[in-house]
């Protein structure tokens, strides 16, 4: 997959359920992995836990892309 050409994403409310199991600091990579994710296509190197809600929230922005592109 090429690296996205569009600005911004859908951020679902939801994502705070996997927030509030993190370290501030793993929230703060979590966050990072999204946009370099969305803006570059990069997948991050995670910490276990935050790679697990990464897994979850990067289906929802291929998911995504994948609509608006339709």
């Amino acid at each position: 997959m090429a690296a996205n050409t569009k600005t911004g994403f859908i951020f679902y409310t939801e994502y705070i359920e996997h927030f509030r199991l993190l370290s501030d600091s793993e929230v703060k990579s979590l966050l990072f992995a999204i946009c370099d994710y969305h803006s570059n296509n990069v997948i991050p190197d995670l910490l276990p836990l935050p790679k697990m809600a990464f897994s979850f929230i990067k289906a929802d922005l291929d998911r995504n892309l994948i609509l608006s592109e339709v």
